[in-house]
C-alpha cells in the first residue's frame, strides 16, 4: 500500500477499500489518505477504521471527515480523536459530533473544545457535554458557554459549573440561569457569586436564594442586594429540579 500514489490510490474501487486490511489501512500515507474520495472512505470497514494513522487523519478534509459514518467516528481510539486540528474539529457537524461516544469526548483536548463553535455547543446532546470535565469547561469562552440551551443548563453536573469562569457566567440571561438547578447554584464560589450581574440576579428563584450557603450570602456585593430586592414581580420561582450528578460513560 506504500508505494501506490495517490493516482493509483483514487483508482481504488469501494470494494476494494472494504477488502483493506487493518494493517493495510495503517499503511496508508498522510498523502495517500489526503487523496481518498468520500465514498472510499465510507467504505472502509469499522474494525479498520481506527488503524488510520494520526497523520492520515489530520490530512483529511472537513468533506472528508463528514463522510465518516456514524459506527466509524465511535469506532476511532483517544488518540486519533486527539490527532484530530482544531480546524477539523470547528466543521465537524451536529449529527457527528452526536455519533463521538462520551469517552471521545471526554479525551477531546481543552484546545479542541475551544474550537468549538456556539452552534455546535448548543446542539450537543447533554450527556456528550455532560461528558466534558472540569478543565474544558474552564477552557469555554463567554460566548460558548452563552450558548447553550436551557436543557442543557439544567443538567449541568455541579463540579463542571463551578469549573466555569466568572466572564462566561456572566454572559448567561436571566433564563439560562432560572434553568440551573437550585443545588447547581449552591455549589457556586463565592467569587462566582460575587461576579453575578443585575441579569443573573434576576434569574435566581426564592429555591436558589434557599441553596446557598452563608458563605455565597456574605460574598454578595450591595449592589447584588438591592438587584435582588427591586426585581420584577413574579421572578420569586420555587420548584426547581436536581442536578444530574453521575458521568455516563
Amino acid at each position: 500500500m506504500a508505494s501506490l500514489g495517490s493516482a493509483q490510490i483514487k483508482g481504488l474501487s469501494t470494494a476494494d477499500m472494504v477488502a483493506l486490511t487493518s494493517s493495510q489501512v495503517a499503511a496508508l500515507g498522510s498523502a495517500q489518505a489526503g487523496a481518498l474520495s468520500t465514498a472510499q472512505l465510507a467504505a472502509i470497514e469499522t474494525g479498520d477504521i481506527k488503524s488510520l494513522s494520526t497523520g492520515g487523519l489530520r490530512n483529511l478534509s472537513s468533506d472528508q471527515l463528514d463522510a465518516f459514518t456514524s459506527d466509524q467516528l465511535r469506532a476511532l481510539s483517544s488518540s486519533q480523536i486527539n490527532a484530530l486540528t482544531t480546524a477539523q474539529v470547528s466543521t465537524l457537524g451536529t449529527a457527528d459530533l452526536n455519533s463521538l461516544t462520551n469517552s471521545q469526548f471526554a479525551n477531546l483536548s481543552t484546545a479542541q473544545v475551544q474550537a468549538l463553535s456556539s452552534t455546535q455547543l448548543g446542539n450537543l446532546a447533554t450527556d456528550n457535554l455532560n461528558a466534558l470535565g472540569t478543565a474544558q469547561f474552564a477552557a469555554l469562552s463567554s460566548s460558548q458557554f452563552g450558548a447553550l440551551t436551557t436543557a442543557q443548563l439544567g443538567k449541568l453536573e455541579t463540579a463542571d459549573l463551578r469549573a466555569v469562569s466568572t466572564a462566561a457566567l456572566n454572559a448567561l440571561t436571566s433564563a439560562q440561569v432560572a434553568a440551573l438547578a437550585s443545588d447547581a447554584v449552591g455549589s457556586l464560589t463565592t467569587a462566582q457569586v460575587a461576579s453575578l450581574g443585575a441579569t443573573q440576579i434576576d434569574g435566581l428563584s426564592t429555591a436558589d436564594m434557599v441553596a446557598l450557603t452563608s458563605s455565597q450570602i456574605g460574598a454578595l456585593t450591595s449592589a447584588q442586594v438591592v438587584s435582588l430586592f427591586h426585581r420584577p414581580a413574579g421572578r420569586h420561582r420555587n420548584g426547581r429540579h436536581q442536578v444530574h450528578r453521575g458521568r455516563p460513560r
